[in-house]
């Protein structure tokens, strides 16, 4: 799509007002940047950013699919696309992360920590 410059041109440009229901694209510039600011966290937090996630499999790439699942609005296939898997795999791993979180509370402590600061990010 292109970078911050170009995301703030179209808001400027193309966007009235937060919010306009009669403005559904706004929704696609929303989800880019909430996964923009999501690979990020995850990159600056961890030092991984989303070519090692794509090669590793491991609890953190499960995490970053979760986490575009559901603060940014990507679905299954998009994700999977990011990650070069199938639909499915990002489902299982999802379910996988669920689980593996009540397992093991330095991962749900990470999680937390990655969703604070989530929401403090502006996206």
């Amino acid at each position: 799509m292109g970078g911050e410059d170009f995301i703030h041109w179209v808001k400027e440009t193309f966007l009235e007002e937060e919010g306009v229901r009669e403005q559904p694209s706004a929704g696609v510039i929303k989800c880019y940047q909430q996964k923009e600011a999501i690979l990020w966290l995850i990159e600056t937090e961890t030092g991984k950013d989303l070519e090692a996630l794509r090669k590793e499999k491991g609890d953190l790439r499960r995490m970053t699919m979760d986490l575009l699942y559901r603060h940014a609005g990507l679905r299954g296939p998009e994700i999977g696309a990011l990650f070069g898997v199938d639909y499915s795999t990002v489902s299982q791993d999802r379910k996988r992360m669920r689980e593996r979180v009540m397992l093991y509370p330095k991962l749900k402590i990470l999680l937390k920590r990655l969703e604070n600061k989530l929401s403090i990010v502006k996206i």
